[in-house]
């Protein structure tokens, strides 16, 4: 009898649960928001590191075409060989670093700072 009561109540329970609405979703997500892709920075250039411009130091053109004939032999770069790893490695080791201008205005702007404080 005990095991009957159990089982009655165990199915009142179970039929208590059960819905007789149709089943309610939830809308799906909204799709991600659209990001502009960002604005082409450029062509790459050589900058030096301690951002000081040709413009306003001559003495930097001669110094430049310098550097960059010798690292153009050490790297062996031939006529159309472009920028490679080999000719930014050499640069580096004396001050220069191909990137956008703006990226490089921006690098010049926040040591700018950092020297001022």
């Amino acid at each position: 009898m005990r095991s009957r009561l159990i089982a009655g109540v165990a199915l009142l329970a179970l039929g208590a649960c059960q819905r007789t609405s149709a089943p309610v979703f939830a809308p799906p997500p909204p799709p991600p928001p659209v990001v502009a892709p960002p604005a082409p920075s450029g062509p790459p250039v050589w900058g030096r590191l301690d951002c000081k411009r040709a413009s306003t130091n001559p003495e930097i053109v001669e110094a430049f075409s310098t550097d960059k004939g010798f690292c153009e032999r050490q790297a062996d770069i031939r006529e159309g060989d472009g920028v490679t790893a080999a000719l930014e490695s050499c640069m580096g080791e004396r001050g220069y670093r191909y990137r956008a201008k703006e990226e490089h205005d921006a690098y010049c702007q926040r040591s700018q700072r950092v020297t001022r404080r």
